[in-house]
């Protein structure tokens, strides 16, 4: 009795101090112990134009700059997270940015803005660019600037060195950069003029066919007498369907669907304004756009009423855009 009076308590003993291995696992570490999951990002650098004596930089009073031409940089993401870095005694800079997004690159000397980084492909040239490639450096090389048109150009583009299908061929140089067997020269989902591949964000225009389906069916049957059976069934789209009912027959209307007996079609892309997701042909569609109805702004990034193109201050809001001295800097922006 006493025998199995022992091995009672022993074995409460154990039960009551053993340990799950599996349970300890998830107490550490990973999604199971509440931690975030890590950004994916990208390192990106860079190295501006030195110089060796004082300088008046762009209208702004003369400073004298140890040795490279400006002294900060930043990187504008679409959703307006900043990330900024210094330019380092060898003037060169370093980012770790969140990928895949779009960036905006701005220089500035002393605090006040200076230039703007200049992006270009075989199609065209923005303001902004799409970083992707998780984990690889991109190494935008000698960046060169034009301080009086507040522009800065790098030696290595964004489509010389990425390769967006890994085919071997850099972007800027594949007839067919996202490797879908469409030439980019052909592949214009949106219909503004440019390959989609070298967009940050297309709306495709669809177009609803227009289907025609005739059926005769003939019986012939002969005995003493003669029948004939014909049956046709037909179903056409007619030609004189006014769909939206402004007056103008679908085959001459350039918003079927909607409402537009002006016809206006401000990019004159074919679709009418009312339903062109992109109606001043920019290759920016209408709702991320800042300014939807002028083909030259699509960003206003401290949203003063000013596109960033015209904008004597695209950093620091001044609607006003005043400018005492004419030297195309806002006095907002002037030390």
């Amino acid at each position: 009795m006493k025998k199995y009076f022992f091995l009672f308590f022993a074995f409460i003993f154990l039960t009551s101090c053993g340990t799950s291995p599996s349970s300890s696992q998830n107490l550490v570490g990973g999604s199971e112990a509440g931690n975030p999951p890590v950004a994916l990002t990208r390192i990106v650098t860079g190295i501006v134009t030195p110089v060796s004596a004082e300088e008046n930089i762009s209208g702004l009073k003369a400073v004298t700059l140890d040795h490279c031409l400006v002294d900060s940089v930043s990187a504008t993401d679409e959703t307006g997270s900043v990330v900024s870095a210094n330019i380092d005694d060898t003037c060169a800079f370093t980012f770790d940015l969140p990928v895949p997004h779009v960036y905006q690159i701005a220089f500035y000397i002393q605090g006040n803005f200076a230039a703007e980084m200049i992006f270009e492909n075989a199609v065209s040239s923005s303001s902004t660019f799409m970083l992707l490639g998780e984990g690889s450096v991109f190494d935008f090389g000698q960046i060169t600037f034009d301080l009086a048109a507040q522009t800065a150009t790098p030696a290595n583009q964004p489509a010389k060195l990425d390769d967006f299908d890994g085919d071997g061929i850099v972007d800027f140089d594949d007839s067919d950069a996202d490797g879908n067997g469409i030439s980019d020269s052909e592949e214009d989902c949106n219909a503004n003029g440019i390959p989609d591949s070298y967009e940050s964000s297309v709306v495709c225009v669809s177009d609803t066919p227009t289907t025609s389906t005739d059926a005769t069916t003939d019986t012939v049957t002969i005995t003493d007498t003669v029948t004939i059976t014909d049956t046709v069934a037909t179903t056409d789209t007619p030609t004189d369907v006014d769909t939206d009912s402004d007056g103008l027959i679908d085959a001459d209307d350039n918003c079927p669907d909607d409402a537009n007996a002006d016809q206006v079609d401000s990019d004159s892309d074919g679709l009418g304004d009312v339903c062109d997701p992109d109606r001043d042909g920019d290759g920016v569609a209408n709702d991320e756009d800042a300014f939807p109805d002028d083909p030259t702004e699509t960003i206003d990034t401290d949203q003063d009423g000013v596109g960033d193109n015209s904008d004597n201050c695209p950093f620091v809001s001044n609607p006003d855009q005043l400018d005492r001295d004419g030297n195309g800097i806002g006095d907002v922006c002037e030390g």
